[in-house]
């Protein structure tokens, strides 16, 4: 698998979706945080049930995350 094209691939589309609901975006890292930092310890429990390519997607793949309300989406 080919985790790298996959990420820049997920992340683009979230971008797309974050710029087209008419966010700024020059938000868009500030308000897309890496799921890997999104989650923080409870990312780090659950990597060692997950296959290697999974966790690598993870440390880099970013979504939309709100810290208030634990809500994040891939599209808008």
């Amino acid at each position: 698998m080919q985790v790298e094209r996959c990420v820049e691939l997920h992340n683009q589309i979230l971008r797309y979706g974050w710029i087209g609901s008419g966010n700024s975006p020059d938000l868009f890292e500030a308000n897309c945080k890496i799921w890997d930092h999104a989650h923080g310890a409870e990312a780090e429990a659950v990597y060692p049930h997950l296959v290697p390519d999974l966790v690598k997607f993870l440390k880099h793949a970013r979504i939309a995350y709100i810290p208030e309300t634990k809500q994040h989406s891939f599209f808008y």
